[in-house]
């Protein structure tokens, strides 16, 4: 039994046009040669002062972040 065509040769999508087909993220990846995986990162920390954090928070309260 042969799997139907993830995408259509004949149409053009947009970035978001992937996330509306509902196909697994393996398969989709997989279709353009890539894979996917998900794994925690370990990446470095700012140990500085943040002294713009109090007007990051004002602008989120702002815009209901």
């Amino acid at each position: 039994m042969s799997r139907q065509p993830l995408l259509d040769s004949n149409r053009s999508y947009t970035f978001s046009n992937y996330f509306e087909l509902g196909f697994a993220v393996d398969d989709l990846v997989a279709k353009f040669g890539y894979s996917f995986e998900r794994k925690l990162l370990n990446l470095p920390q700012y140990s500085g002062t943040l002294d713009r954090l109090g007007d990051l928070k004002q602008l989120m309260k702002f815009y209901r972040m």
